[in-house]
């Protein structure tokens, strides 16, 4: 399972970065196969930017390897081709994939706001100011109704939408960040801007984004999810036309 990863190195300070909202219950094998990414694929790229290598098997039985523990293999990008492709060129049997080092520092925010186009605008006062979060999440109001009440993770109940903002890096990088992250939210419209004080606030912050999912099928267990493109630019009126 995704998480099992992260679980087995970080007690020597690394991280496995892909995290599906699912990697409580979704396999690596699920992962390649679909080039899962999560909420930090903003900062760390998708599971494809994470494979080293792969085990596989082809439609006739035959056992192939490709790539390798070591980076940048010669070579054709057998690796990169396979995952994605979805279980229609080979069976996934193993997995080698990249670690990275856990971050000096790192915080979560939330930033709450009265309107779904302010939460958008900060989206593009954000990255305006060449700011690059590791995670940035919008959840709009009836979402995150939903999930307050499946998880208790601490959402206001009357906002119209939050953010979920994650910075990591040097201590003194990330508390300059944090600082221009506030003021960009409170020029474009927020009325609360939330830092997670422990580790624990920062885990239930996330537990309610990642169980997004499970709180809709609480209302209604048939629906439909999409994935939808839109320039950052372009969020806050795309939100108002919905």
């Amino acid at each position: 399972v995704n998480l099992d990863i992260t679980v087995a190195v970080q007690n020597s300070g690394y991280f496995y970065a892909p995290d599906p909202s699912s990697q409580r219950a979704c396999t690596l094998g699920g992962n390649v196969a679909e080039n899962a990414g999560g909420p930090h694929t903003l900062a760390y790229g998708v599971t494809t930017n994470h494979v080293l290598g792969l085990e596989l098997v082809l439609p006739d039985g035959t056992v192939v390897e490709t790539g390798g523990k070591e980076p940048d293999m010669p070579g054709y990008d057998l690796t990169g081709l396979l995952t994605g492709s979805e279980g229609t060129m080979a069976l996934v049997t193993k997995v080698i994939v990249r670690i990275m080092r856990k971050a000096e520092l790192v915080k979560t925010v939330l930033a709450v706001y009265d309107s779904n186009e302010d939460a958008g605008r900060t989206v593009a006062e954000i990255t305006a100011r060449a700011i690059t979060p590791v995670a940035l999440e919008m959840l709009d109001g009836v979402m995150l109704r939903m999930v307050e009440e499946a998880t208790h993770a601490g959402y206001p109940m009357d906002a119209a939408a939050v953010l979920l903002i994650e910075l990591e890096g040097m201590r003194e990088a990330v508390e300059e960040q944090v600082e221009q992250i506030r003021e960009a939210c409170l020029v474009s419209g927020a009325r609360e801007f939330r830092v997670a004080r422990t580790a624990e606030e920062r885990e239930l912050l996330w537990k309610g984004r990642k169980n997004a999912f499970g709180a809709v099928g609480r209302v209604s267990p048939s629906y439909y999810v999409q994935d939808g493109v839109v320039p950052r630019t372009k969020i806050a009126p795309t939100l108002h036309f919905i």
